[in-house]
């Protein structure tokens, strides 16, 4: 049996046990466009011909991002013919929160660094994909499970729930990680198998680039979006300006200052559960 042969049936199999102890009453691809996601929407195409289970394909928007990877994401779907949507927090929301004019919602002024990478993804993703869960089971009973498949890979994640199991419930949300014991090169070998083009911000800055919310930074991760995505520099470049002007003095590129971490230290949500931002956490380090 080839690797990739191996690669789908072992995404089918997991796919198969989900959808079997939870009978979703939808299925739904996480689609960030990244090269993970790419690969995991083949294994998901292939299982949904395989057993006749239709799925939808969900991106999450978090207003603050590389607009060439949402533009990738539109264009896949069209060009697959998914049934797309596209969940999207307001640019403006960031801007807020980054200048301190969220503390309703207790969230710090600043550039969040790693310490506020949970808030954030409340903020920017969480609540997206609460939009999302909502929309489907308009109707439905309130026990009724939803399936959504991501590209969380075992070689990026922390031994924690979500992160190292191939399925997860977290209430009505099952979340399937198919791929997760394959490897990169599996997962570039899927996509090419299934004629998925990367996308151009994986190619060239090596991530998804659907969220630069700031919190897990690669140092001279600016420049290199400078060099390649120059519109999407300046509009960081607009919104670090307005952070220093309401008195918060570190870029978006530079880590939070230990001593404001600590003054907001009990404004840290209890939230361990980030099912699209294992990426994100792998580059820093993070997860172990």
């Amino acid at each position: 049996m080839n690797t990739t042969t191996d690669t789908l049936s072992e995404a089918a199999d997991i796919l198969d046990r989900a959808y079997a102890a939870h009978t979703p009453i939808a299925v739904v691809g996480m689609y960030s466009s990244g090269d993970d996601s790419g690969a995991m929407m083949i294994a998901l195409e292939h299982w949904s011909k395989l057993r006749g289970v239709p799925f939808q394909v969900a991106h999450i928007n978090t207003g603050i991002g590389i607009e060439a990877s949402r533009i990738h994401a539109r264009t896949m779907a069209e060009r697959r013919g998914w049934r797309f949507s596209e969940w999207r927090t307001d640019p403006d929301h960031y801007v807020r929160m980054v200048t301190g004019q969220e503390r309703a919602r207790s969230v710090p002024g600043g550039f969040p660094g790693a310490p506020l990478h949970r808030m954030y993804y409340r903020e920017l993703k969480d609540r997206r994909v609460a939009d999302l869960m909502r929309a489907i089971k308009r109707g439905a009973p309130r026990s009724a499970r939803v399936m959504l498949v991501s590209g969380i890979r075992q070689q990026e994640s922390k031994r924690r729930m979500g992160y190292t199991n191939e399925v997860s419930k977290q209430r009505a949300q099952v979340w399937v990680n198919p791929l997760l014991r394959r490897s990169k090169s599996d997962c570039l070998d899927l996509m090419e198998l299934g004629s998925m083009p990367r996308n151009p911000a994986s190619m060239t800055c090596h991530m998804s680039g659907e969220c630069l919310c700031g919190a897990m930074n690669s140092p001279g991760e600016l420049a290199e979006i400078r060099f390649w995505f120059p519109e999407t520099a300046r509009r960081l470049d607009e919104i670090s300006a307005q952070v220093r002007a309401a008195g918060f003095a570190w870029g978006w590129d530079e880590p939070r200052p230990a001593w404001i971490t600590a003054l907001n230290a009990g404004q840290q949500p209890l939230f361990d559960f980030m099912p699209l931002c294992v990426g994100c956490e792998a580059r820093q380090g993070v997860l172990q």
